[in-house]
Formats: C-alpha cells, structure tokens, sequence
C-alpha cells in the first residue's frame, strides 16, 4: 500500500474536492493514440485505456496523475456525498487491489514543492537566468518549447571555445567557435528534435550529451510546466521557472 506525504495528500485531496467543478487537466504523455501530449482533457469526462496502456496527467495545482489501462472512468475520482466522502475515496484510491496494482496513482515531486516554498521565502537560487535556456554545462535532461527558438547557455563564457553540436545517431551536426564574452549561442535553424533525441556538445576538451523533451507551446500554465519540467529531470529548469513565477 502506498503511503501519503503530507504534500502528496494535499494534492490530491485538492483535485477531490474540486471534482465537483470540473477542472482541466493536461496530457503529457500517453501510448495511446487517442491522447496527444498537450491536449486537454475535463476531469469529469469519463476516458477508456486498453490493456497495458498508460496516461499521465497533470492538473493545474501541479498533481500528477499516473493512469494505467485497462481504465475506464473519470481521471479524478469524484468525491461522495455525505460526510467521509472524500476520505473514502482517498481510501479507495490507495487500497490494495486484487491485482495488487492500482490503476490510478498520484505523483507531487517533493523537489517542486520545496523550490515553490524557497520563492515564497525570498530564498530561492537558480541555476539558470531563464527556464527556458539549454545549459550545456552539465550532461542530462532538457526540456523545449516546440516551435521556439533553441538558444544554448554556458555559465562560463571567459574563453573561445571550438564547438561541435552532433546528434548521437550521427544523422546530423554543426561546428562553429562559441566566442568568448557570449553565454548563450543560438542553435542552428535546421536542427530539429523530438522526444529522446540526443545531442552530443563537444566544447574545446569537454563533451557534454544531453537528453531532450519538447513541450507543446500550448502548455502555458505555470504550475503545470513546472511539474512537467520535474517530471521529464529537467530540474535547473524548474527552478528557473518557479523563480520567474508570481506566487501567492
């Protein structure tokens, strides 16, 4: 049985109780053709997943929800009337089931939170200038904006560099010197990625591979992209973005 953080409760118990009002909650990733990263879906309109099929969700409070098929009901459950309705159904939620494994499960990144609380406090540091910069200091995850321009950023930009930006299948690469006094250099306009895509960054001695997620640029609620960036590892982002956001 699965056991409930504080944070993780507060989550879900949110989405219970606003199940009564439908809310919107984003697609961001799916085996199933009938859902598209991006795409929006009602809490409150029924949805069916084959055998085996996946669905994750993020609602706009930053919850993430795990779907796994076969499914076939509201993505969040609907809370009962009467008093323990929404206790019951947190219970039921999280009981063990036949199958010993739930179909429906509930993700609130610990990580996200604490960077969320670290704004309000007038603590928070981050990494990157702009939720939206490609560092290549470090090798791993990287999220984009489909459609938006790719700009690379180097927290270092005291010296020249010789730059070469391959991908890791070898279908395509540039080279051009990173000029001393620029942190960020602009990705050439005939590079295109998609989900996994690995691109190799060799920078005078150093070499750097980093993993991309795009994001559909219609995703524009911040605490959504956020939980997106955290889901995908794109964590310097993440923190770059809650330290742009206005929080009550």
């Amino acid at each position: 049985m699965r056991l409930l953080t504080p944070l993780l409760l507060l989550g879900f118990l949110q989405l219970i109780a606003q199940a009564a009002q439908a809310v919107e909650l984003v697609v961001m990733d799916s085996t199933s053709d009938v859902f598209k990263p991006g795409q929006t879906l009602s809490s409150d309109k029924p949805l069916k997943l084959g055998p085996g099929q996946n669905l994750n969700l993020i609602a706009e409070n930053g919850t993430v929800l795990h779907l796994k098929g076969p499914y076939d009901q509201t993505p969040v459950p609907a809370a009962a009337s009467g008093q323990g309705g929404t206790l019951s159904a947190v219970k039921d939620m999280f009981a063990p089931r036949s199958s010993d494994k739930s179909n429906l499960g509930v993700t609130r990144d610990a990580n996200m939170d604490a960077l969320i609380a670290a704004k309000k406090a007038g603590t928070l540091k981050a990494y990157l200038p702009e939720p939206w910069l490609i560092s290549v200091d470090q090798p791993g995850q990287r999220c984009f904006l489909e459609g938006k321009e790719l700009v690379f950023w180097r927290s270092d930009d005291s010296k020249t560099l010789d730059t070469k930006i391959a991908r890791q299948d070898g279908h395509w690469s540039a080279a051009a010197p990173w000029e001393s006094g620029f942190k960020k250099l602009a990705a050439p306009p005939d590079l295109t990625l998609k989900d996994g895509d690995i691109l190799v960054f060799s920078m005078g001695k150093n070499q750097v591979a980093l993993t991309f997620h795009p994001i559909p640029a219609s995703v524009t609620h911040e605490r959504i992209l956020s939980a997106w960036l955290e889901q995908k590892g794109c964590s310097s982002q993440t923190a770059a973005l809650v330290n742009m956001m206005h929080l009550q």
